[in-house]
C-alpha cells in the first residue's frame, strides 16, 4: 500500500503557506507531544526557499517562494514527538511542490 502524498502548485514567482497538521500522529496513548518549536524541520530541495516558518500546537506551517517553471520537487517536514518518556522518536510527512505558469 503506498503512502498517500499530498500535492501543492505554485508559479514559481509566488509565494505559498503549506501546513502540515500532526494531531493524528499525537493522538497515540500515552499523549504525545511535539518536544519544542524548534523541533519541526523543514527538508527541501535546491531551488525552493523556506521564507518563514511556524509550529503551533501539532500544526508546522512554512511559506515556501522559488522553483522552476515545470519542476516538481519532493519535500519533508520532520518533527520530534516525545510521549513524556525519555525516549523521543522523529516523524516525517511527506509532500510534493509543483511549480507551473
Amino acid at each position: 500500500m503506498s503512502e498517500q502524498i499530498e500535492v501543492y502548485t505554485k508559479h514559481p514567482g509566488a509565494t505559498i503557506k503549506i501546513e502540515i497538521d500532526w494531531a493524528d500522529a499525537l493522538a497515540d496513548t500515552p499523549p504525545r507531544q511535539i518536544t519544542s518549536s524548534g523541533d519541526s524541520t523543514w527538508l527541501l530541495p535546491t531551488g525552493l526557499t523556506l521564507e518563514y516558518s511556524t509550529l503551533v500546537g501539532a500544526v508546522a506551517a512554512l511559506w515556501l517562494s522559488g522553483g522552476v517553471d515545470e519542476a516538481g520537487y519532493a519535500c519533508w517536514n520532520r518533527v520530534v514527538i516525545n510521549a513524556g518518556q525519555q525516549d523521543e522518536e522523529i516523524e516525517y510527512q511527506k509532500f510534493r511542490v509543483e511549480c507551473a505558469t
